[in-house]
């Protein structure tokens, strides 16, 4: 009769057992998917980590640029000035002077004087010639 009273003593320990390991089992489960869900994350955390650290190169890289390209601007708009004001000097300096199309004619006039002093010379050193030529 022992032996049927631990067996009845112990039914509700291996029941408890029983169910410890089934609950065990059951963690080792849910621990090995939980394991790989971490695993899985931890993999997508180091690829967007990469990827933001490429992006932040990038951002950077852009910025540098980005003040390059407002220095040269602020270079050419110095230049651009400098030039407007030469302009300004200048078109100044042509007030100074007549026209173009006055020019032009007093060039052309100059032109017809030399012309004409080239053909009197000429003319000049062939009267010249003839008298010469009658003194002897």
């Amino acid at each position: 009769m022992e032996e049927k009273q631990v067996r009845v003593a112990l039914r509700p320990l291996e029941e408890k057992e029983a169910k410890l390991t089934s609950d065990v089992s059951r963690m080792k489960g849910r621990f090995a998917a939980l394991d790989k869900t971490l695993r899985q994350s931890q993999k997508e955390y180091e690829k967007c980590l990469r990827k933001a650290e490429n992006y932040t190169d990038e951002m950077e890289t852009s910025m540098s640029d980005l003040h390059a390209l407002d220095s040269i601007q602020r270079q050419a708009e110095r230049r651009v000035t400098t030039q407007k004001e030469k302009v300004e000097s200048l078109e100044a300096q042509m007030g100074d002077y007549p026209p173009e199309n006055e020019i032009e004619d007093m060039i052309n006039e100059a032109r017809n004087s030399a012309t004409d002093c080239r053909k009197k010379v000429q003319l000049t050193k062939i009267e010249l010639g003839r008298v010469a030529q009658q003194l002897k």
